[in-house]
């Protein structure tokens, strides 16, 4: 990825976005049906849908995951990845989704994660620290929705890059049901 241009998007305001509700970021929640999510997706201007990234061997999720189109000159690369129940269960919803800010500066990466943090703290409070493989994490649990809200900064290895851009950091925004976190 290239220094930041003039034609380059806004991604604090996509961050903005993202955080503005615990609950939901863009269109997307969980419990959501996959099939709205793809509706959603799938022809939106300005995104591209790379449809069903990766299978479990026993079926148990089906993935889908949108890129925000890289223009000549990003810095940073946004993604949205939805993990939803699959096998037998119809209509299959979403049980788990991020947004994910890929760049090659670590600044940046930070500022993001920052951004996300204090935003998300100014409507929840102080988070749980959750370091697990990351650079830092944080989250917050949503009692009565059964929801985990979590953010976290993670150096991306070379086994994870993209066939779309290539980075080395990725700072994760998601939502989680909070059973499977």
């Amino acid at each position: 990825m290239a220094p930041v241009s003039a034609q380059s998007f806004d991604y604090m305001k996509d961050v903005d976005t993202v955080t503005a509700n615990p609950q939901k970021a863009y269109t997307v929640y969980v419990g959501m049906p996959s099939a709205d999510f793809r509706a959603n997706f799938r022809n939106l201007k300005g995104w591209t849908y790379r449809g069903d990234s990766f299978f479990d061997k026993d079926g148990s999720v089906s993935p889908y995951s949108v890129l925000k189109n890289i223009r000549k000159g990003d810095s940073v690369a946004e993604t949205i990845n939805v993990i939803s129940t699959a096998g037998t269960r119809s209509p299959r919803t979403i049980e788990t989704y991020n947004n994910c800010f890929y760049t090659n500066s670590y600044q940046t990466a930070r500022q993001i994660y920052d951004r996300a943090v204090n935003n998300f703290q100014y409507n929840l409070g102080r988070p749980t620290p959750n370091k697990l493989r990351n650079l830092a994490g944080v989250s917050w649990t949503l009692s009565p929705q059964n929801l985990r809200v979590f953010v976290s900064l993670e150096e991306i290895t070379a086994g994870e890059q993209s066939k779309y851009f290539h980075a080395k950091y990725r700072t994760r925004i998601g939502r989680v049901k909070n059973k499977l976190f």
